[in-house]
């Protein structure tokens, strides 16, 4: 957007003056402050510890070497939750692997959700503002999924009232759950930052993105992985269900939807979306609505979609496609 073009309009223009940093301390110029206590102390205040703190579920939390660390340890202290922590030490280059909470990264915790029966398993990435989850049975469950069930638990179990928010490449089950509680629907172009805006200006029950942020109501307009995924927690212990059952719930209500996306590289070519424009028809299923203000949507009539967007950092094209059946999804990320 225009702020970030000015922003890097200057960068580099002049040269940034450094000190040691025990010259800095010495004279004061750097102050340093420790927030952990004040974060564990808020987000024990936020969740409804009187309720969760006799449930007795079995964690698994893939923290990728990140900054997530032990914090949610500290969290549930006191509760009978059976937490277990795996990569949480802290590594700078995240042991070689990229710190993302998807499925190709987190291969290991898979497996130990299955083998080892947990009734959950959560990933955050590297600075802990993302989340990924696992449900019994080691199926990775992926963001759009989570933020159904936050938005769901939000409004029933916690009372919370307002809008919801996604971005323009969100699933359509979104739409069916703001249809059926009657809650209003922002859809944004994809960026948390467009998301945090309206959680300023508007009354928002929860908002997320593809790539796996949750902001929520009461809380800073921002993302953090480790609330996203005790809510998930909560939510089990409100419902008495595990993940598995707790999906399975959501989607026989407002319906299950196959949700994929790839990365196109270009090289050096630029991206051209004009030879999509005009297409009527995607694969046998009639193309009802198009959206192009941030790439371009093709939604058609059985309500399957699929969206291509030019990346703003890098020569791909990020490809979305979602639909009723997991064929028909693989179909379309590949039209």
């Amino acid at each position: 957007n225009d702020i970030t073009k000015k922003v890097e309009a200057n960068l580099g223009l002049n040269l940034v003056k450094t000190i040691d940093v025990k010259k800095a301390k010495a004279q004061k110029s750097v102050i340093m402050h420790d927030y952990t206590k004040s974060y564990i102390a808020f987000l024990r205040k936020y969740l409804d510890l009187k309720t969760i703190k006799s449930a007795r579920f079995k964690i698994l939390t893939d923290v990728m070497h990140g900054s997530g660390g032990r914090l949610m340890e500290e969290i549930l202290k006191g509760t009978k939750l059976r937490l277990t922590l795996t990569r949480e030490d802290v590594n700078p280059i995240f042991d070689g692997l990229k710190p993302e909470p998807i499925a190709e990264y987190v291969a290991g915790s898979l497996q130990r959700v299955k083998k080892e029966k947990f009734d959950i398993g959560l990933i955050l990435d590297g600075d802990a503002d993302r989340i990924g989850a696992i449900a019994p049975g080691g199926e990775f469950v992926n963001p759009q999924r989570i933020l159904g069930l936050i938005i769901l638990h939000l409004y029933r179990n916690r009372g919370r009232r307002g809008g919801i928010v996604k971005t323009i490449c969100g699933t359509t089950m979104l739409d069916n759950i703001a249809r059926k509680l009657k809650l209003k629907l922002h859809e944004t172009p994809v960026g948390f930052k467009y998301i945090s805006d309206l959680m300023v200006s508007e009354r928002v029950i929860a908002g997320g993105e593809e790539a796996g942020g949750v902001g929520v109501q009461d809380y800073i307009p921002e993302r953090d992985g480790s609330l996203a995924g005790l809510l998930l927690v909560e939510m089990m212990v409100y419902n008495k269900k595990n993940l598995k059952q707790l999906l399975a719930e959501m989607e026989k209500e407002f319906g299950r939807y196959y949700y994929l996306r790839s990365d196109a590289h270009l090289g050096d070519k630029p991206a051209d979306l004009s030879k999509f424009k005009a297409v009527s028809a995607i694969l046998g299923k009639k193309v009802v609505d198009r959206k192009d203000y941030d790439g371009l949507k093709l939604i058609c009539e059985d309500e399957s979609w699929v969206m291509w967007r030019p990346s703003g950092t890098e020569p791909l094209v990020r490809v979305y496609a979602e639909a009723k059946s997991l064929k028909r999804a693989q179909e379309l990320i590949k039209f």
